[in-house]
């Protein structure tokens, strides 16, 4: 079973967060889920996350589970910009031939989390957290006409 974000962009204008009618990308990526909130976070990379889940803002419902249903939170541009520096841990089942690419200080074309029915070998790995958290870099880059200090972004999850 995986786990997908539901999230939606505020404003701030006048004072007041007001939610905005851009739809802000929301694909299933755990090394995003583990910065923004915990979530599938597989302890790779220490306690890196933005902050742990301080629920939906004042003001703000879940009505229709329009938000998932659970760890819900909220975190500024500002501080998912702020992540955004060094490398992310990964790690998961490999090929033995993507095991030769990260024995060799590469990284792996594709890996698995729990169990495969192919021969896999489990190996560890480091990539820049902009590829890693790539939803993250979505995130930046739909909202990078915005002062970031007035955009935030509500979320919640399911599973």
């Amino acid at each position: 079973m995986g786990c997908d974000i539901h999230v939606r962009a505020q404003r701030l204008k006048n004072g007041r967060w007001e939610f905005m009618p851009n739809a802000v990308p929301d694909d299933r990526n755990y090394a995003a889920f583990a910065l923004l909130a915990g979530v599938r976070d597989y302890g790779e990379n220490g306690d890196r996350r933005i902050a742990d889940p301080r629920g939906l803002p004042d003001g703000v419902d879940n009505e229709d589970d329009v938000f998932g249903d659970h760890s819900f939170s909220w975190v500024l541009l500002s501080e998912v910009i702020g992540i955004m520096t060094g490398d992310y841990w990964e790690s998961g089942l490999v090929s033995t031939k993507d095991a030769a690419k990260v024995d060799a200080g590469g990284t792996p074309d594709e890996w698995y989390q729990g169990t495969s029915d192919r021969t896999c070998v489990e190996r560890r790995w480091k990539r820049p957290i902009g590829r890693s958290a790539w939803l993250l870099s979505e995130w930046i880059a739909a909202f990078a006409k915005y002062e970031p200090s007035e955009i935030r972004f509500i979320f919640g999850f399911d599973n």
